[in-house]
């Protein structure tokens, strides 16, 4: 999936991930992307 794609996505919430238990306030979309790449689930339809 292209990252503009995933970026959209997850701006718009459809995605489903656990959340991180260290501190997240600095991470930016495209941190947040790769965690949901590595730990949850895009809905993409």
């Amino acid at each position: 999936m292209l990252k503009k794609v995933k970026r959209r996505l997850y701006k718009e919430g459809r995605y489903s991930c656990q959340l991180p238990k260290c501190d997240t306030t600095k991470w930016s979309v495209d941190d947040w992307c790769n965690w949901i790449d590595r730990y949850g689930t895009w809905w993409d339809k």
